[in-house]
């Protein structure tokens, strides 16, 4: 959960108004509801670590089979090529027109199981690391709730989720924020690397014409130095 500044402290307080008596018993027992359900949620579901281990199991299982499987395939793959040599010999083409067909059906099979793969390892990356995150997103909800209810209780507010609310509206504008300041950066540094590549240029340029410019020198100096000596 954000942390809320001071400042959104602030503007949080003067946002929440005091509610009801109706209301503050009709939001107490949404609240409370929500609260018995996570805390359900927590007692029935098994340890984040155990639930990581039994789903990485699983989900290892799925892939090592799924692995298996494009391991046979490619096998299978390479003996329909390495049989064709023999079968192309044979005046019945018969059987070289079933390798054909297998092997097309075989290079199929085994780019769909290739692409399987993928999806399945990229959709898994840490299942650990997932349950272990979502255990913690639904304590940091039950803190929220719970102090909600506490406010709700004693001043007739629902402040700290308005403070949430609110700090979770900054962090999602400095994230955007950052993110504008990262592109201006990029486009500058990219600027940036075209000007040196422009004055790379111009100064190669520059040199090109000065040389250019000596060797006409030189060769206007040795045709002067040549007449100079047939005349004299």
């Amino acid at each position: 959960m954000v942390v809320a500044s001071n400042a959104i402290k602030q503007l949080a307080a003067q946002e929440a108004k005091q509610l009801s008596p109706l209301e503050a018993a009709h939001v107490h027992a949404v609240l409370q509801g929500a609260i018995d359900k996570l805390s359900l949620l927590a007692a029935i579901i098994v340890d984040p670590q155990v639930q990581a281990l039994e789903l990485t199991q699983s989900v290892g299982d799925e892939i090592s089979r799924m692995i298996d499987e494009q391991k046979r395939l490619e096998q299978r793959f390479q003996e329909l090529i390495a049989a064709q040599p023999a079968l192309r010999a044979l005046p019945n083409k018969a059987n070289l027109q079933r390798n054909q067909q297998e092997l097309q059906e075989v290079s199929e099979a085994l780019r769909q199981a290739t692409k399987q793969l993928c999806r399945n390892l990229k959709d898994n990356p840490n299942v650990a690391e997932n349950m272990a995150k979502m255990a913690a997103q639904r304590e940091v909800l039950q803190q929220l709730l719970s102090s909600t209810l506490d406010s709700l209780d004693e001043y007739g507010t629902v402040q700290p989720i308005i403070e949430a609310r609110l700090a979770a509206e900054q962090a999602e504008a400095d994230m955007r924020e950052m993110i504008e300041a990262e592109k201006n950066a990029t486009a500058m540094v990219k600027s940036l690397k075209s000007d040196l590549a422009t004055e790379k240029q111009q100064h190669e340029d520059q040199t090109r014409e000065r040389r250019h410019a000596v060797a006409e020198l030189k060769e206007q100096l040795r045709h002067e130095k040549l007449q100079l000596a047939v005349e004299g």
